[in-house]
């Protein structure tokens, strides 16, 4: 027929570039993959020159100009301008003529900032210098890819450890690089919202939504203990031991990230906020992971229901904020549809 289907190849120290191949990788129409073979193409050859063999010989040749400029620019910096009291006194000479004085103030004024930003590249502290661009270039967010083709349709996610807990159109699964996912739950434990928090060996959830909504806590241990024993896949009903009854009608929470010895959790259901806390367990004061799954397999008769707080609208985002010293200063960040308010944790006051 009358259609191209395309293929990509590349070295594997090239970085993954865009724009993605459609599926099926076939095209129809010769104006589009005329335009998508061009852009592909282009964005190829700069992903080439990210790799290292082209990226150390870049930056060689940056790092060479750069000096060059910064060693015949910065002596005479020093010389004739930072040890004066004024940017006056960093002509060397007056003019005697008004608008001639003004361009060699201005001439003067360009060189001084010119050596002052190579000055500053050279030390790394600029956003084009050699320690944020290039070879040398730290993102702050890593991105990596577990799948290249997700069948299914995604409602949340965390990770854990290495791997990435989602929450999909047919249940929750446990994703490796490369690997097929592993089913945990199945799609009738519907999952909005969740978390996994490792060092308190802790998943919470917020299952479906509307009046069935609800709050889900398992332990980390037990459900990798049964992956592992290759147990059913869990339903909704099988869990039931590991939702918390008062979070009935939940469209939010928030936890503290910085919890220390106490997890604090809070619970938006309408315009009703709830506070629970769990004691935080240390590892060390139990022999094995074991031990705690030997207690109780659920962990919700460790979560404690201390208090609620009315608003007057129903919250649309929301944060914690430790205090200082953790004694009734703790404040809940709360964003509504037009404006943020700090609502105090123990007293409930608004600011």
């Amino acid at each position: 027929n009358d259609s191209y289907r395309l293929k990509i190849f590349s070295e594997e120290s090239v970085p993954l570039f865009g724009p993605p191949l459609p599926s099926p990788p076939v095209f129809t129409d010769h104006e589009e993959f005329r335009d998508f073979l061009l852009v592909k193409l282009i964005n190829g050859e700069k992903a080439t020159l990210e790799t290292p063999t082209f990226a150390q010989k870049r930056q060689r040749t940056l790092d060479m100009l750069i000096r060059s400029l910064y060693q015949d620019l910065l002596p005479d910096l020093h010389k004739n301008m930072l040890n004066r009291r004024s940017f006056s006194d960093v002509l060397p000479e007056s003019p005697k003529s008004a608008r001639k004085k003004e361009e060699a103030r201005q001439a003067e004024f360009v060189r001084l900032g010119q050596a002052l930003k190579l000055k500053t590249i050279v030390r790394g502290d600029a956003p084009t210098s050699l320690a944020t661009t290039g070879l040398y270039r730290r993102e702050p967010w890593e991105s990596q890819m577990f799948s290249s083709n997700f069948p299914y349709e995604a409602f949340c996610s965390d990770s854990w450890g290495q791997s990435l807990l989602i929450s999909t159109d047919v249940g929750m699964l446990l994703l490796d690089e490369n690997q097929p996912p592993v089913p945990v739950f199945d799609k009738t434990l519907s999952v909005k919202q969740m978390h996994v928090l490792e060092t308190q060996d802790l998943l919470i959830t917020r299952v479906d939504k509307g009046k069935d909504a609800r709050l889900f806590v398992f332990r980390l241990s037990a459900i990798r203990k049964g992956l592992e024993e290759k147990q059913v896949v869990k339903s909704k009903y099988d869990c039931r031991e590991n939702k918390l009854e008062k979070t009935k009608g939940c469209h939010l929470y928030a936890f503290n990230t910085h919890h220390g010895m106490e997890l604090r959790i809070i619970v938006a259901i309408r315009n009703k906020l709830l506070l629970i806390t769990r004691k935080h367990i240390r590892s060390d004061s139990l022999t094995s992971v074991s031990m705690m799954v030997s207690q109780s397999e659920s962990p919700v008769e460790e979560f404690q229901y201390i208090r609620e707080i009315c608003l007057s609208d129903p919250p649309l985002v929301m944060t914690l904020v430790d205090g200082p010293t953790g004694e009734n200063d703790n404040m809940i960040c709360v964003g509504y549809r037009h404006q943020f308010d700090l609502i105090n944790e123990s007293t409930g006051e608004s600011y």
